[in-house]
């Protein structure tokens, strides 16, 4: 009796190793690859993530590895009237925004 619950113990071990290495070694869903296009020696890459959510990275030609996330907060998900105050107007636009008021200047300044 002990042999037995043995055995079915370890081949329940070995069956769900075996399903959790296939599970895993599935490969996900494509994700469209982005579009990338280098203008004055800086790369910039538009895609979308597995849900949509557009992105924009920009690279300089000189690129040491090191990544700044600017997130823009939370918004409202609906238009706001230029009468609300607070906001002064503000439209949804399901756009990527790389840096706070639109494109970086960074590029042409000097550290």
């Amino acid at each position: 009796m002990r042999t037995f619950k043995f055995k079915r113990s370890l081949t329940l071990v070995a069956v769900s190793s075996l399903l959790s290495i296939t599970v895993v070694s599935i490969p996900t869903a494509a994700q469209a690859n982005p579009v990338c296009t280098t203008a004055s020696g800086v790369t910039t890459c538009l895609g979308a993530t597995s849900d949509t959510a557009p992105y924009m990275l920009m690279t300089p030609a000189n690129f040491n590895g090191t990544v700044y996330l600017y997130s823009h907060g939370y918004r409202p998900n609906v238009p706001v009237p230029a009468g609300i105050p607070g906001y002064g107007g503000y439209t949804v636009t399901n756009t990527p925004e790389p840096a706070p008021g639109g494109m970086p200047n960074y590029w042409h300044t000097s550290c």
